[in-house]
């Protein structure tokens, strides 16, 4: 009994219908109820304008709130108010239930205290910071103009570091419903730490080839993306997987190849042993026919990772496509016999039987039988 209660209040509502059925309301209430009396309601980062989800174990703790209680209440009588009306009574006899609900009694007395109490914790705050300045922290002997451009460095908080960990490893594994939960456990480290960079990088990155991975449409996933890359450059421009991510989505979306490729070089420029951007830049540069430097690049990101299957897939494709055909079939055919549930090799191969109208191999092969990894 103690496990299943335990498992229902981690519970996720994916939607307002479903927050709404948690109460027992409909959504116009509760949707009231997250702009009125501040319902722990989370939005979905570069989803679509309603994309929203609560968790059981806040939405259980926020009723415990005596102004949660007052308000639910005061919902109730609403709602009878409303129901009088609809069933013939006049509006003079709804006016008094809806005044009541406006006038909230008590919340404000409550609201100013808690104001109060804020402000005296910031000033507190402000008050420390300077002594841990003035006293705690040794001066350098830089110039002032080097102090005061250096750009502050955001120290993520630590659930959120181990949740955006647990995210990495599974979208590491390509396969949809890794990525999926990839998405998850990004979504849930943004909410733990708004600021975190590298939390709105793999929620980006998970969109990136969830068009390629997954059924999710190419306009649904890119603009995700896109809006999931902005905002990580916009917290660390210094953050070479923010650019990375920024790179691929606006070539792969928007065909802007010069910002493209702009991107990709601030990538490698902040981080040149960032293995993403060796590998994501070599793609892109096969894709616009520069494939001498396609060559070097992957070359450039199988060294920094040897044991990189997609790293080691994307090689065979380039080294077709650079014109050393025997070289590239015999590499992407082995991957497809050593992992035959990954996607890439597959893929490929059937492009290239199909460019070169070998038909056989193209409908014999059981690209088509397999699901997206």
């Amino acid at each position: 009994m103690l496990a299943r209660e335990q498992q229902a209040s981690k519970r996720r509502l994916d939607s307002w219908k479903e927050i709404a059925a948690f109460f027992g309301r409909d959504e116009r209430t509760v949707k009231r109820w997250e702009k009125e009396r501040a319902l722990p309601v989370h939005r979905v980062p570069g989803g679509t304008r309603g994309g929203v989800f609560a968790y059981a174990a806040e939405l259980s703790q926020w009723l415990k709130d005596p102004a949660a209680a007052a308000v639910t209440e005061s919902t109730e009588q609403h709602s009878r108010a409303e129901a009088n009306a609809s069933s013939g009574g006049t509006i003079r006899e709804v006016e008094p239930a809806i005044s009541k609900q406006v006038v909230a009694p008590a919340i404000p007395a409550r609201s100013s205290r808690f104001q109060a109490a804020r402000i005296l914790g910031l000033l507190l705050a402000i008050l420390l910071g300077f002594l841990i300045l003035k006293h705690q922290i040794p001066r350098q002997p830089t110039s002032a103009s080097a102090t005061n451009n250096a750009p502050a460095v955001h120290r993520p908080n630590p659930e959120a570091e181990d949740l955006y960990l647990k995210g990495r490893y599974f979208w590491n594994k390509r396969t949809p419903e890794d990525l999926n939960k990839a998405v998850d456990f990004f979504t849930q480290a943004i909410v733990r730490d708004p600021g975190y960079a590298q939390a709105y990088v793999g929620l980006a990155d998970c969109y990136n080839l969830l068009r390629e991975y997954s059924v999710m449409a190419p306009d649904e996933a890119y603009p995700r993306a896109l809006a999931a890359a902005k905002r990580a450059v916009e917290l660390d421009d210094n953050s070479a997987e923010a650019h990375n991510s920024l790179a691929f989505v606006t070539f792969y979306w928007t065909w802007d190849a010069a910002t493209a490729e702009h991107e990709f070089k601030r990538a490698i420029a902040l981080n040149p042993d960032y293995v993403a951007a060796h590998h994501w830049y070599a793609t892109f540069l096969m894709a616009i026919e520069r494939c001498p430097e396609a060559v070097a690049e992957i070359e450039r990101a199988r060294k920094l990772d040897p044991s990189s299957t997609p790293i080691m897939a994307d090689r065979g494709y380039i080294l077709f496509r650079a014109g050393e055909s025997r070289h590239g079939m015999a590499l992407l055919k082995q991957i497809e016999t050593a992992e035959p549930a990954f996607l890439s090799p597959h893929l490929y191969l059937s492009n290239i039987y199909l460019e070169g109208k070998d038909y056989p191999n193209y409908f014999s092969g059981s690209f088509g039988d397999r699901e997206c990894c």
